[in-house]
């Protein structure tokens, strides 16, 4: 985690004791300690994370993220690689991935996979002009950086989940059901609950307002950007756990990977912080990706910064609805059953 809020810390410390990781260390290169919980810091989760004495985290909290990630990422192997999931914007990231590019091919044994960037539309439902996500746009030089790591350097090429698909991506239904029921016997599950329930009631819900399906504490959640990236990357690295999975639990496994539209594409990041498709050869533009239109000359100018990736492009069946609370309980299920 790159110069984060003591309370981002806090909710992380938390919800990985919770779900009995608490193992697992965190990395943080610096850490700002200065704001009282009392101020709104724009952060609803802050109170529900307050009592956790970070110096007391058994993982340890270590100051310096660059280095534990550089470790990480070079443990990975091309026959054992390992995943690299970034949900945040790529601060640290792009510093360690721009090395592993120039060195000697480490990044060879990394699958990554980034929840960032918009194409056919932005947050809200409905739009279809794209806008400067936030991972991408916090920070807009690193963003290049990162996105910028040529595919043939990584072990696939870089995975991206942008604001569409995941704006619709949704935990309702029997899967929410479930969740409710199973709370009074597994600790984290009425952890999640009761983490979302105080998000809900200290400005979660005049954050998101009003959407196209009921949400709520009592019957499902908002859009649940990250955990759509998370099973795109449980999709990229665990081929033959799932293939287990799905022996055990027919279609499960491959219902989400039916049902999410994945192409391949070249793209990039602007200074704007906008991320674009790239125009083809020939002059010919994708409909929608926020390009200006081409001169239609025969052969288009390469853009600066193009690279291959394989972008979640949309649904082939439109959420929300019965799909995706039956794809989240096969998340549940999968993470249960320890394949990741």
């Amino acid at each position: 985690m790159r110069g984060s809020n003591r309370f981002a810390v806090q909710i992380l410390a938390k919800t990985l004791k919770q779900l009995k990781a608490s193992h697992i260390p965190i990395a943080v290169s610096s850490m700002d300690v200065s704001r009282s919980v009392d101020i709104d810091v724009g952060i609803p989760l802050a109170g529900w994370a307050q009592d956790v004495d970070l110096e007391k985290y058994p993982g340890g909290l270590t100051y310096g993220s660059r280095a534990p990630l550089k470790a990480a990422l070079r443990s990975g192997t091309a026959n054992d690689p390992v995943l690299f999931l970034q949900l945040s914007p790529p601060v640290a990231a792009a510093e360690v991935v721009q090395e592993g590019a120039a060195e000697a091919g480490w990044l060879k044994g990394v699958i990554p996979v980034v929840m960032g960037g918009s194409f056919w539309g932005c947050y809200d439902i409905g739009t279809t002009q794209p806008c400067a996500e936030y991972n991408v746009a916090h920070n807009v030089t690193a963003s290049q950086v990162f996105w910028g790591v040529p595919a043939a350097s990584w072990a696939q090429p870089l995975r991206v989940v942008p604001t569409v698909p995941a704006r619709v991506f949704v935990v309702n239904g029997t899967s929410y059901e479930s969740l409710i029921q199973g709370a009074a016997s597994s600790p984290a599950a009425a952890s999640l609950l009761g983490a979302f329930k105080f998000w809900f009631t200290h400005g979660g819900q005049a954050m998101i307002g009003p959407l196209p399906w009921d949400w709520g504490p009592s019957v499902g959640t908002s859009a649940v950007y990250d955990l759509l990236a998370a099973w795109a990357a449980v999709t990229a690295v665990n081929t033959s756990a799932m293939q287990q999975q799905q022996a055990h639990q027919p279609g499960c496994v491959g219902q989400l990977a039916g049902a999410l539209v994945w192409e391949d594409h070249a793209v990039t990041v602007l200074d704007s912080g906008l991320t674009q498709l790239c125009p083809v050869q020939g002059g010919h533009a994708e409909p929608g990706a926020g390009l200006n239109a081409s001169s239609g000359a025969a052969h288009t100018p390469p853009v600066r910064g193009c690279v291959a990736v394989r972008l979640a492009r949309g649904w082939a069946t439109p959420p929300p609805g019965p799909l995706i609370g039956n794809v989240t309980a096969c998340i549940a299920s999968t993470l249960r059953s320890g394949a990741t």
